[in-house]
């Protein structure tokens, strides 16, 4: 073959692929890793041992930027190859075994068996020298080792259903400044040919430019399973080449949002000020979307509800929300809801009702995900009976492709095909209720993927894997959002539950990999994840979610799931403390399911009446909400707790109960960060009451409330009252914690800013240099803590005219930030130094910052803001002093 013309187009392909990896400076392991296959795949495709395939030469010309350079050249090696011989088979390799490629080894071979440019349905394994298949994938493991074995084919050949690559992000890929969140399409789950003509023109449709008066707003409806979200993936495929693209999900709204706002290029002040309650976040969001010049595509996947997309005060119909209808002409805006009455409560908008496929098409895509399970006739059938939904016709191939490729037994299933799996289907339909070949959803419409999920669960428990149903159970009464399996399944909570009955790791091990090999649940990566945070991810289909949250089972236990999933959340962030940056990207994947979790063990209609599993869900809630204000989600952090609070009574709690007068400090934090001072204070001070009565003076917990009571009563103004309170709590926590703890630091810095106040400013001056001495030893010198301490020791000395020693201070302040010149931070140092340099005589240069600060100010905060106005008065003050002769300062 060293001489024909296929070799030479793969000779072709593998040098352009050497060149371009060179030319990026990229190693075959980082390519790898960016592409989403192994290094191994990567050398043998160098050293032209493996065919190029079409998916990995689009992956990489997208990559590269190299237009279609690589496509060129695969297509080249295809009709090439094609011509050559009828049944193509694989480049000779050289001598020896090799790791086969990831993470689908079948993708490998695309080019070898496509006749027509697509996928073929599934290419058949080669065999090695002793008639044994070689085709092998890797799986799911705890061990983080990536291990071989005979591949369970469950989808087209381009790749595994839930096997996403991963590529690198452009300069228009989305990254939430806090969790590295992206909000690039998922173009990776662009898999097989999108089946059937009228979903084909729905998505020419939902791309097109609105006719004149149109509503630039389209919305996917359909039963879960549908393929809403493959339909709104290709349309954003299709869009990626003319317009800016960007895909939300529906649960992490918020953090996706800020991404986008990052991408807009919106100043980090603005972002700071309106996501931590200073102003709205929707508005920002859309004044920036709209004078936009680029031409833009929003997708926010899986609005099933109006609750995450309202402002404020008003309805999400009303278009002030996260929805709203572009003014900016080339804007367009694509919804998925499983809703169908969604246009009830979104703003005028165009809704397309995603159909099921058709009897034809439903056997084109059984046909192509399971080639061998029976004629074009039996898959018509099969598609009949299925109701034509694609996920119920992909688990159906599924499980006839895991049947097929099961090692013989003398228990064999009791059929192996289309038609087998039809029967069996119609029979379980017809079962009585309440016997164990029934149990289908009480919801019509759900009722064909519940029993696609009861199949497979059956088959997983025939294989003796009898955990797969309790443990998918249990994911069910998660969120939505990717679940960090690894923890979760490495968690010491997991074990005493009665869910399980002897659950060692190697098991644990099994029911995952069956689990996915039956596309029950599919992988996603999270390359972003930095320190111990989950770099995977686990996701179950929605309809899969939502049926097995009603399956009968969990119905009965609905105490030991929800327990269990109380316990194994708290358990992983038993060392991620939520105030410390460290823990974020730990919690930015917890807490989707942990307010899912406490919503639904505290808020049902039926609450939980066991008392333990409802202490553990109080604390879960508490510390959720402590993460969401320290990273700034104020609005939410309030919406979890609030309901909490005021229906404690219904889960057997009274509102001086420990519990919920963590969960009332918490809501007094809230309004403390949103310059709520009053309101702050009023509820602190009956927190403090309540805490003194149950917990005693001395407690730690009394001692929190009663800091940020101090700190409100000082944040408005009435120092004197302020001073002996945080006097009275920094000696408490500097017996209870130690003289290095960050309470204690925390506690007496504001003790010492209370002290300035006061005009004792000797005695204010030392205490500030003796904590920034134990803050620069504790944390990091960017710390907010420590820049603020640096700050108010900056005006203290300037008050004892020492003017060059605060101009030190202040401007290693300024100098040790990271955050940008217009946070709430960084002009809160610009204006102390605008003081310096006033104090200074530094007139021009003061006069010049402070007009530089009033419209930093005016543009982040508004106008009539207080520290707008405090800002304008002192630039008039600067204003109305002469500058000095020439030659003094």
């Amino acid at each position: 073959m060293a001489d024909s013309p296929a070799r030479q187009a793969a000779q072709a392909f593998a040098a352009e692929l050497f060149r371009l990896r060179t030319a990026a400076e990229l190693s075959q392991d980082a390519l790898a890793r960016r592409l989403g296959y192994t290094k191994s795949y990567v050398t043998h495709l160098e050293c032209c041992t493996l065919a190029p395939t079409r998916p990995v030469a689009r992956q990489a010309d997208e990559f590269f930027g190299s237009g279609e350079t690589l496509t060129r050249l695969w297509h080249a090696y295809h009709t090439a190859r094609t011509a050559g011989r009828r049944r193509p088979q694989r480049i000779q390799a050289a001598a020896g075994t090799h790791e086969r490629p990831g993470p689908d080894a079948t993708a490998a071979h695309e080019a070898l068996h496509d006749t027509d440019g697509n996928p073929p349905a599934l290419p058949v394994p080669e065999a090695d020298s002793n008639g044994e298949q070689t085709d092998a994938s890797p799986w799911i493991n705890l061990s983080g080792a990536t291990h071989t074995k005979v591949n369970v084919q469950v989808g087209p050949a381009s790749g595994r259903p839930g096997w996403s690559p991963t590529l690198p992000a452009s300069s228009r890929s989305a990254r939430t400044a806090m969790s590295g969140t992206s909000v690039r399409p998922p173009y990776g789950r662009r898999q097989g040919r999108l089946q059937g003509e009228q979903v084909r023109r729905i998505v020419s449709e939902i791309i097109a430019p609105p006719a004149d008066g149109a509503p630039p707003i389209r919305v996917l409806t359909g039963l879960g399973g549908s393929g809403k979200s493959r339909i709104a993936l290709e349309a954003a495929y299709r869009a990626r080449e003319t317009r800016r693209v960007w895909w939300v999900t529906v649960t992490q709204i918020n953090i996706c949002m800020r991404a986008i706002a990052g991408e807009l290029r919106v100043p980090d002040g603005e972002v700071e000020q309106a996501f931590r309650g200073g102003g709205s976040p929707m508005d920002l969001v859309w004044r920036y979307l709209e004078a936009s010049p680029e031409p833009w595509l929003l997708i926010i996947d899986n609005v099933d509800t109006p609750d995450r997309l309202g402002p404020l005060v008003g309805e999400v119909s009303d278009g002030t929300g996260w929805v709203r209808r572009a003014l900016n002409a080339d804007g367009l805006v694509i919804l998925t809801s499983r809703d169908r009455r969604a246009a009830n409560w979104l703003p005028p908008c165009t809704v397309h009702r995603v159909p099921p496929l058709t009897d034809e098409d439903g056997a084109d895509l059984l046909l192509e995900y399971a080639p061998h399970g029976g004629s074009r006739e039996q898959a018509r059938l099969l598609s009949t009976e299925l109701g034509g939904l694609p996920l119920a016709l992909r688990g159906a191939a599924a499980y006839v492709n895991a049947v097929r490729d099961a090692p013989i037994s003398l228990d064999d299933p009791m059929f192996q095909d289309f038609d087998g799996y039809r029967e069996t289907f119609r029979s379980r339909v017809a079962s009585p209720p309440g016997t164990a070949a029934s149990g289908l959803s009480e919801i019509m419409d759900l009722s064909t993927m519940s029993e696609v999920c009861g199949i497979a669960l059956d088959l997983l428990t025939e294989r003796g894997l009898v955990q797969a149903g309790p443990l998918l159970r249990a994911f069910a009464c998660l969120g939505i959002a990717p679940i960090p399996y690894r923890p979760l399944m490495e968690s010491q909570a997991l074990a005493p539950s009665g869910l399980f009955v002897d659950f060692p790791r190697p098991q644990r091990n099994a029911v995952l990999k069956g689990l996915e090999d039956l596309g029950l649940v599919e992988t996603v990566g999270r390359p972003e994840a930095r320190g111990n945070g989950p770099g995977t991810g686990l996701v179950l289909h929605p309809v899969v979610h939502a049926l097995l949250r009603g399956d009968k089972d969990v119905e009965r236990c609905r105490a030991d799931y929800y327990g269990l999933n109380v316990g194994l959340l708290l358990d992983i962030t038993r060392k991620a403390a939520p105030d410390i940056p460290e823990s974020w990207d730990t919690w930015t994947v917890v807490a989707p399911h942990a307010m899912e979790v406490v919503n639904a063990t505290l808020l049902a209609p039926c609450p939980l009446d066991e008392t333990s599993v409802v202490r553990r869900a109080l604390e879960l809630a508490r510390l959720t909400a402590r993460y969401l204000i320290v990273v700034g989600l104020l609005r939410p952090a309030h919406e979890l707790i609030e309901t909490i609070i005021a229906r404690c009574g219904d889960f057997g709690f009274r509102p001086d109960d420990r519990e919920i007068l963590g969960l009332r400090h918490e809501m007094g934090r809230i309004a403390l960060e949103n310059d709520d001072h009053a309101k702050a204070e009023t509820e602190l001070r009956q927190v403090v009451a309540d805490r003194e009565r149950i917990l005693g003076p001395g407690d730690t917990d009394t001692l929190a409330s009663k800091h940020k009571l101090a700190r409100s009563i000082l944040e408005q103004g009435r120092y004197v009252e302020a001073a002996p309170l945080l006097r009275l709590v920094a000696d408490a926590e500097l017996v209870a914690r130690g003289p290095d703890d960050s309470d204690t630091v925390t506690v007496q810095h504001s003790l010492a800013r209370a002290v300035f106040a006061l005009g004792r400013h000797a005695d204010a001056e030392e205490e500030l240099r003796g904590i920034l001495a134990v803050s620069l030893r504790l944390w990091s010198p960017t710390t907010t803590e420590t820049l603020r301490i640096r700050q108010t020791l900056a005006r203290c000395l300037l008050e004892t005219g020492r003017r060059d020693e605060a101009e030190a201070e202040i401007c290693q302040a300024l100098k040790d930030t990271s955050q940008g010149q217009d946070s709430p931070l960084t002009m809160s140092l610009r204006f102390t130094r605008c003081q310096v340099l006033l104090i200074q005589g530094q007139i021009p240069q003061a006069r010049t910052e402070a007009a530089d600060l009033v419209d930093d100010r005016t543009r982040v905060l508004g106008p009539e803001h207080s520290e707008t106005l405090r800002t304008r008065r002192l630039l008039a003050k600067v204003r109305s002093i002469p500058d000095p002769p020439s030659g003094e300062e």
